[in-house]
């Protein structure tokens, strides 16, 4: 579970966190792609993810929840996003 880059995408991170199927890493890096992270996150409930990593996933838009309205230039009307 540690990852030994410097830097690591968004993308990265979340596979390891969740420890998705092959199949359903295929969906988060789609969906991230077309909706970008934030969007994707507001949506977890759309996507067909086994129980745990739906679990993992809403656990990391609860986190991320927590922490945007101390991001600085936080913009809530904007969406979408890059994979990295």
């Amino acid at each position: 579970m540690v990852i030994h880059k410097k830097e690591v995408t968004v993308l990265e991170a979340m596979g390891v966190l969740t420890s998705p199927t092959p199949e359903e890493k295929v969906i988060l890096e789609e969906a991230i792609k077309i909706l970008g992270v934030r969007n994707f996150l507001l949506n977890i409930e759309a996507y067909n993810f086994s129980e745990p990593t739906k679990e993992k996933l809403v656990d990391l838009r609860n986190i991320v929840e927590e922490f945007i309205p101390y991001l600085p230039h936080n913009d809530l009307k904007k969406g979408g996003g890059e994979l990295g």
